[in-house]
């Protein structure tokens, strides 16, 4: 799909179609339970010729992370100025609402999450997932805490990859990260690329990666992270389970970034797939000293020569969400893709050509 297809679909389909997806020629509504870890499938896609893969951040969810909730419209900053909801969700306790054990709530009517009433209906020619794993620093009430770090969510991410594709684990691969997803999947590509040749199903992952768009990841940490051992701290204090892994590990400049970082530049100078970087434009106030970007852009941003930056008008928590195909953030993610599946759809025609060729050859030479 085209840039300007994009753009009119924009135009002509009214938001009342926004949860349907192409199922052999016509829309059908579907209304798929998300679990909280592990992949969900979206959409299987028509003939897709990609998979693209949503991974949330720090305290996230697979889906609320990328719903969009008229409650929380990114244009009412009142209730988000007074506390970033990255450490308010801290202190929180979970919301009494129905659900299964292991998957999140049913979606309220008023609610968009776009991977799959946005996104599908506008690609229906890719596999849409998203992953979840559990990256809360305290569950208070709820037991206790996940104590594993960056390498251990990276070596089950790589794993999941590789289980949920063993039937087309040479589609190509595009990742859209927040926050602590992104820190994750250099993880994960770093383990698939070091990857033994007998482990060739591992090695796939890094070979069929073709792009990523970065939403907010702190390549070089945020300072962010010194409040947020400060919560974990509290937690503590009076009696509750606690990570401080992650966050350590997120901190300004912290050993295992600088690691990653070094990594992820040499995969950027062989050039083994494209990168889109996405920044938050808006700032919290008003926390207790903590204000501007929980994300500053010099640690948002990469700086390879191949990578492209843009802005989503939005604070590090809200540039995620989405309130419809006309958000100018959703455009600008929108495009990105559309730009990446022509490539692959280019890519493909040239491979089916070149095959044409070598059989046309051997026809010859018989």
């Amino acid at each position: 799909m085209s840039i300007d297809e994009i753009t009119a679909a924009q135009s002509a389909r009214p938001r009342s179609e926004a949860a349907t997806v192409a199922v052999a020629g016509r829309d059908v509504t579907v209304n798929v339970r998300v679990r909280d870890e592990g992949f969900t499938v979206l959409q299987e896609g028509i003939s897709p010729i990609a998979d693209i893969v949503f991974i949330h951040g720090l305290q996230g969810h697979p889906r609320e992370t990328w719903v969009y909730s008229a409650a929380t419209d990114k244009t009412s900053q009142e209730d988000v100025n007074k506390k970033p909801a990255l450490f308010r969700n801290i202190f929180r306790r979970a919301p009494k609402v129905k659900s299964i054990k292991g998957s999140s709530p049913v979606q309220s009517a008023a609610d968009i999450f776009w991977p799959q009433d946005l996104l599908a209906p506008d690609f229906p020619n890719v596999r849409i997932l998203t992953y979840g794993y559990d990256s809360h620093v305290s569950r208070f009430f709820s037991g206790p805490a996940n104590q594993n770090n960056i390498n251990q969510h990276g070596r089950g991410l790589l794993h999941a990859l590789e289980a949920i594709r063993r039937e087309n684990a040479r589609l190509p691969l595009i990742f859209i990260v927040h926050n602590l997803g992104g820190i994750i999947l250099k993880e994960a590509l770093r383990r698939s690329k070091g990857a033994r040749e007998e482990d060739s199903d591992l090695l796939d992952v890094y070979r069929s990666t073709y792009a990523i768009a970065f939403l907010g990841t702190p390549h070089r940490g945020s300072n962010a992270a010194e409040w947020g051992l400060m919560a974990r701290n509290v937690a503590v204090a009076v009696g509750f389970d606690a990570n401080d892994k992650i966050l350590r590990d997120l901190r300004v400049d912290s050993g295992t970034l600088e690691t990653l970082r070094e990594e992820f530049n040499r995969m950027l100078q062989d050039k083994a797939f494209s990168v889109y970087t996405f920044q938050e434009a808006r700032g919290f106030k008003g926390f207790r000293g903590l204000s501007g970007k929980i994300v500053d852009d010099a640690s948002s941003g990469l700086d390879s020569g191949g990578e492209r930056k843009d802005f989503i008008n939005a604070n590090h928590v809200e540039m995620t969400r989405f309130n419809g195909k006309m958000d100018d953030g959703y455009v600008k993610v929108a495009a990105v893709l559309s730009r990446y599946l022509n490539g692959i759809v280019t890519q493909n025609k040239k491979v089916a050509r070149a095959d044409v060729g070598r059989q046309h050859g051997l026809e010859i030479g018989m």
